[in-house]
């Protein structure tokens, strides 16, 4: 081939090529054109709710979300959903929004099963196509551990009480001094008993400065079960500062091997 030839062949390629890049350009241009644009806003798009202490303080996170219709036209709410069943969000849909007009919605998050971070996010639908999304985030910290998980027991009889060991772990800021440290003690129970046998104070520190980071009381109990018709219940287990801890015990209708 002529390098004549050739550079006609490599100018009209590039034509083409030029020619196909314009036509999709226009067709992407048409498309977008075609897109309504956004007439919702959403406040708040993305919060972090705080930070909880399991025990002391309540796990349901509530937060009012607002959504505005900033179109000429009155739109609906069709639909909220949310990313996990840790999270809902209340009232009726759909709901409609007037020109100008807001509407709020309540989420709630729920921390409980879960510690340090959560997170959950919020899809909004309207009914005019337009998708609007809320993210939500909270975080939780376990003051109290309770070991085992659960405390299997089997009915006690009239002539012989059922007991089992139970250690629980507090921990507390490392500014606390030793004469507040909290006592404990089981409130609201009948059918069972709960003796603490020793208390021992773990005081972790630094290991390059000797810092005192925090105190772990450790409180070694003995749940005894005083009743013959006792069910599976969670034994509560309350601090004199507020703080409480469930001792989960289930109970088996045969004695365990």
């Amino acid at each position: 081939m002529r390098i004549s030839n050739l550079f006609s062949v490599v100018n009209h390629k590039s034509k083409v090529f030029c020619i196909g890049a314009l036509l999709y350009a226009s067709i992407i241009s048409a498309i977008g054109s075609t897109n309504h644009p956004s007439v919702v806003s959403i406040d708040p798009a993305e919060k972090f709710l705080g930070h909880r202490l399991v025990g002391k303080d309540s796990l349901k996170l509530n937060q009012q979300i607002n959504l505005s219709n900033r179109g000429p036209n009155t739109i609906s709410l069709e639909f909220a959903k949310t990313s996990c069943g840790c999270a809902v969000v209340t009232g009726d849909l759909p709901v409609h929004i007037p020109s100008g007009g807001t509407v709020s919605v309540q989420a709630i998050l729920n921390l409980e099963g879960t510690y340090g971070k959560r997170e959950t996010t919020i899809v909004f639908g309207f009914s005019n196509g337009e998708i609007k999304k809320c993210i939500l985030s909270g975080s939780s910290e376990n003051l109290v551990l309770v070991f085992p998980a659960t405390v299997k027991m089997y009915p006690a009889t009239e002539s012989e009480a059922v007991k089992k060991p139970v250690v629980i772990s507090r921990f507390l800021p490392a500014t606390t001094s030793d004469s507040d440290f909290p006592q404990g003690e089981v409130v609201g129970d009948s059918q069972f008993s709960v003796e603490r046998v020793s208390r021992e104070v773990i005081k972790n520190r630094d290991k390059k400065t000797g810092a005192l980071t925090s105190i772990v009381i450790v409180d070694k109990l003995l749940v005894t079960m005083d009743s013959v018709s006792s069910n599976d219940r969670d034994v509560v287990w309350s601090y004199s500062d507020g703080v409480s801890a469930a001792i989960p015990v289930k109970v088996f209708q045969t004695k365990m091997h």
